[in-house]
């Protein structure tokens, strides 16, 4: 499996637990994930699942309302 599609799996489960949990440490939330699913992920792959799953947050609120505006 690649490097990034790794790293959008880590990050949509990290984000999925953020969403069940309300837990809000990307550190935590990240090594949670890797647990979970039990992959190992090198620094530029780590990076970038950070990223998402920090850019998704930053932008919790435009996403749900885009999704709500949608499901009608």
């Amino acid at each position: 499996m690649g490097s990034r599609r790794l790293s959008r799996m880590i990050a949509l489960s990290a984000l999925y637990e953020s969403d069940i949990t309300g837990e809000d440490s990307v550190d935590k939330l990240l090594s949670d994930a890797l647990s979970v699913l039990g992959y190992q992920l090198d620094t530029s792959s780590m990076d970038f699942a950070r990223n998402l799953i920090e850019t998704v947050a930053e932008n919790k609120s435009y996403l749900d309302a885009l999704i709500i505006a949608n499901l009608e």
